[in-house]
């Protein structure tokens, strides 16, 4: 009894060591966050990460494109967007040279323009390329050093800044058009109850033929409000009162179709499985940052050119579903800082979003959004709101860490109904046959976009011919391979693979696993001490009557048989 009763007390040594543990992680975190707001004042900036989408554009009419894009040709900049992105520029240089609840001392203090300092990127869209020079002017204002260096590549392969590189959007957009209008049509219908109303606004700003027709009603509500936003930054929405009186209702239809798919809903196995669709920018974040850390990156500014479609995907991977977040206004800007506190070394993020002014009136003016609220997981995989929108950077990775695709194929992997869109051949080519059939554009697409899932086992992609070829024993005779090319795109029943749908990052699953392992084996070390102990008093008392009854070996057999009835007792 002795024995177990030691047991006990160990086990409960050992909760308590565990509890202590759990405690100390707790409060270390806690101390982090608070440290984090409580020298918010002298944390230093060590990195500026700045995605904008372009500045104001015309608009993209289905019809009478002369009549509407009278300020710049549909889907130009126009001199309102130019102006967005000088002001953008402008007031973030203030920030980092004078503002002295940011800096100490001016970060970017000569006004000329550095390539050693600055990088820049676009995607390949001329209306990007034109704003991620005009807000570098307003960054760097001497225009005699301004020889912008703006990296870029075709759109068809920028999966950093160009959401439409991801399948199952690309094919949601051009290919599915019966779910897109079931996002859309509901909240349509809510807000236009006669739709005969979307006929005469679109007839205001000559689109009455497009939008009159029921079934693609809520496809012109987005047109028209695309039109709107470009006419309002011009300062002309108010020569078309329909228009400006409904532009609101019609922003809400666009901001709808963006929430259903930018924002990250973990429990939806589809976007479980693909993870959130803003992680390829949110990943070159966190890379830009831990190069800094690591003396890799010296770059004290990381600057991006793209669109609303990009910044949408972002703002939903990081937790964000407000009506600014789902549907950014032109020149919205995302700023992601890197921080550290010169005193201890650590390191923290703070993110902010802004935009300008969106009409004259306004002169453009730069401001931040109240409504926007970092989010972070701290050591235990507990989920808060960042104080200051500041956090800990290893907080900040963890939270990134929650959204990353549970399946191998991440934004690759497809459901069924965007199989059959892709509708890949289902049986590869013999090697060194020409193919005798053609591969559907849609699935020269995803094989372009994912070329490492294109094809079966003992199948190789050609690069040329997108289709796939036979390259072992496996698929030659015409013998498909039992995993084909549509089945390695997509396996629809196939269950995450990476992590399980349970609140936790998989950073903090690991954490848990690991704390887990650990009390077990401080458990099973103080319980086989515990035995060994018990054991060894055990021996001694053995040993010990073992020497009685050696010194009373002469005594009447019934004391003898006294002492071994002990001794068995005290077995």
């Amino acid at each position: 009894m002795a024995c177990f009763a030691r047991l006990g007390w160990t086990a409960a040594l050992a909760a308590v060591l565990i509890a202590c543990a759990i405690s100390i992680a707790h409060a270390q975190s806690t101390i982090a966050r608070d440290g984090a707001a409580d020298a918010a004042d002298i944390l230093k900036v060590l990195q500026v990460n700045v995605l904008h989408r372009h500045g104001a554009r015309s608009g993209l009419p289905r019809e009478n494109a002369t009549e509407i894009c009278t300020e710049s040709p549909c889907g130009y900049l126009s001199w309102a967007g130019i102006e967005m992105l000088l002001k953008v520029g402008g007031f973030l240089r203030t920030r980092y040279n004078t503002d002295p609840s940011v800096v100490s001392s001016p970060m970017f203090e000569s006004p000329n323009y550095d390539l050693d300092v600055a990088y820049s990127r676009s995607t390949d869209v001329l209306r990007t390329l034109q704003s991620a020079e005009a807000f570098l002017r307003g960054f760097f204002p001497n225009m005699s050093s301004l020889y912008a260096a703006i990296h870029t590549m075709p759109e068809s392969t920028d999966v950093l800044l160009n959401s439409n590189t991801q399948p199952w959007l690309k094919f949601f957009y051009s290919n599915n058009k019966a779910l897109l209008r079931a996002v859309c049509n509901p909240l349509t219908d809510e807000l236009f109850p006669d739709w005969t109303e979307i006929t005469k606004i679109g007839a205001e700003i000559y689109q009455e033929g497009y939008c009159s027709d029921y079934e693609t009603r809520s496809d012109c509500v987005r047109t028209l409000f695309d039109i709107g936003a470009a006419k309002k930054a011009i300062g002309e929405l108010n020569q078309y009162p329909l228009l400006e009186a409904n532009f609101e209702k019609l922003k809400r239809v666009t901001t709808v179709l963006f929430d259903y798919e930018y924002h990250y809903n973990h429990s939806d196995p589809l976007m479980f499985k693909q993870g959130g669709r803003g992680q390829p920018f949110v990943q070159q974040m966190v890379k830009n940052m831990e190069g800094v850390i690591e003396g890799s990156n010296t770059y004290k500014l990381m600057h991006y050119s793209a669109h609303d479609t990009s910044l949408g995907p972002v703002w939903g991977t990081l937790g964000d579903r407000t009506p600014d977040g789902m549907m950014p206004p032109f020149a919205q800007v995302l700023v992601a800082e890197l921080l550290q506190n010169p005193s201890t070394g650590a390191h923290y993020v703070r993110i902010l979003r802004g935009n300008p002014g969106q009409s004259p009136d306004t002169k453009f003016e730069f401001g931040w959004d109240s409504k926007w609220q970092m989010q972070c997981i701290d050591a235990l995989g507990t989920a808060y709101k960042a104080e200051g929108n500041i956090c800990p950077f290893a907080d900040f990775k963890r939270f990134v860490k929650w959204s990353e695709p549970a399946d191998a194929r991440g934004y690759c992997y497809l459901d069924q109904v965007s199989i059959d869109i892709a509708d890949c051949p289902l049986e590869p080519v013999a090697y060194g046959t020409p193919p005798t059939a053609l591969v559907p554009s849609t699935c020269r697409f995803y094989r372009s976009a994912c070329p490492q899932f294109a094809c079966g086992i003992g199948e190789t992609l050609n690069s040329v011919s997108m289709q796939c070829v036979c390259s072992k024993d496996s698929c030659l005779g015409g013998k498909a391979n039992e995993e084909s090319s549509g089945d390695a795109a997509v396996d629809a029943d196939k269950k995450p693979t990476l992590r399980d749908s349970n609140g936790l990052s998989g950073g903090a699953v690991a954490g848990v696993s690991l704390a887990t392992f650990c009390a077990g084996a401080i458990i099973a070390v103080a319980a086989t001490a515990a035995i060994c102990m018990c054991k060894r008093r055990r021996q001694h008392q053995l040993y010990v009557r073992m020497s009685s009854t050696m010194e009373v070996g002469n005594q009447p057999n019934d004391e003898r048989e006294g002492a071994a009835k002990e001794f068995k007792e005290g077995i």
